[in-house]
């Protein structure tokens, strides 16, 4: 069954807060470090370039991969009970979580990837075209 807007959202917007916190602590974090390794020279450059490539890359991997967290839903998802499953209603994995969420680093398509939901007559998005994936209801 296509997954209600509704819910969808506030998956969006969870997932978002989730999101957040895992690059909003780390950089703080980093911030942190790179005030009080300012006079430590380069020791202090490295650090602050390492930790805030960390990061990056755990923003990125979460943003890619939440999808295939738990069983096909990320936090978001599972707390409104939404799925995301493959076009044979199978979950999905990791390649298809990272497939449909990709479209995410494209600025261009984010208000396409917000509204196409709502026009699409099985509620795809452009991402979920891509993958071969439909959000539906648990």
């Amino acid at each position: 069954m296509k997954a209600s807007f509704v819910k969808r959202i506030i998956a969006y917007f969870i997932d978002g807060a989730v999101e957040g916190a895992l690059i909003i602590v780390p950089l703080i974090l980093t911030m942190y470090v790179a005030i009080n390794m300012m006079d430590s020279g380069i020791t202090g450059i490295v650090l602050f370039l390492v930790l805030l490539a960390a990061t990056i890359i755990l923003g990125l991997a979460y943003l890619l991969l939440k999808d295939s967290l738990f069983n096909g839903s990320s936090p978001g998802k599972k707390l409104v009970g939404l799925k995301v499953v493959k076009g044979d209603a199978t979950t999905i994995g990791r390649k298809e979580s990272v497939l449909r969420n990709i479209t995410w680093l494209i600025p261009i398509l984010n208000w396409a990837e917000l509204i196409l939901p709502l026009i699409d007559k099985n509620g795809r998005r452009i991402g979920d075209k891509i993958a071969k994936t439909q959000v539906i209801e648990k």
